[in-house]
């Protein structure tokens, strides 16, 4: 049995942000870990607060900032899947967001 609901919707489309409301997610792992030596990060304690509104208000917290790295990254995904599958000789298959079944994460 598996422990995800895949829902299929392209990344970063309306559906696909639906999907990660109110979820801990990949790429927020560096603000959940967060480690200082006493107390809670304010990496963390952002994250926490803007889980919890976003599981309040059904509405997505996340900037819509998108720095010109992160647009590089983007644009050349598809570039990226073709080098990993010409390397590999394996067929990448893109599913859509995956919902751990129990947890608040994907």
């Amino acid at each position: 049995m598996r422990s995800f609901t895949i829902i299929d919707a392209p990344q970063r489309e309306p559906e696909w942000f639906a999907a990660r409301l109110g979820r801990l997610t990949g790429s927020v792992a560096g603000a959940m870990l967060a480690k200082i030596k006493s107390g809670e990060s304010a990496g963390r304690r952002n994250l926490r607060l803007r889980l919890v509104l976003e599981r309040l208000t059904g509405r997505s917290q996340e900037s819509d900032f998108v720095s010109p790295a992160m647009q590089a990254g983007i644009d050349s995904e598809a570039d990226a899947y073709a080098a990993y599958e010409a390397l590999t000789g394996e067929v990448a298959q893109r599913t859509g967001f995956l919902a751990h079944t129990s947890l608040m994460a994907g």
